[in-house]
């Protein structure tokens, strides 16, 4: 649930198959937390450190180390597999 200190999810190898490269709505992190919280692509902006959602609020959340590295090797064109992530809620601010 959106809101919680800390959420967790996985990045399935579809995930990554549907993802763009450098996309901050459509990245394989993007794409699984929309099907996770059943969101559109422009409720979600994934930067490599944050995961920030449009909902009734604005909440940002931090990824958690394996999320950051994976970002960073996808965007690079590196090779990528399925991989659990977290992100821990840093802040929230009314819309």
């Amino acid at each position: 649930m959106i809101g919680r200190n800390k959420i967790s999810f996985i990045v399935s190898e579809e995930n990554i198959d549907d993802g763009y490269p450098h996309n901050a709505c459509l990245c394989p992190i993007s794409v699984a937390l929309q099907e996770k919280f059943r969101l559109k692509p422009e409720k979600i902006y994934v930067s490599p450190i944050t995961i920030i959602f449009f909902k009734n609020k604005e909440y940002w959340y931090k990824l958690n180390k394996e999320g950051r590295q994976f970002l960073f090797d996808y965007d690079g064109g590196k090779p990528v597999r399925q991989t659990s992530v977290e992100a821990e809620l840093v802040k929230v601010y009314a819309i």
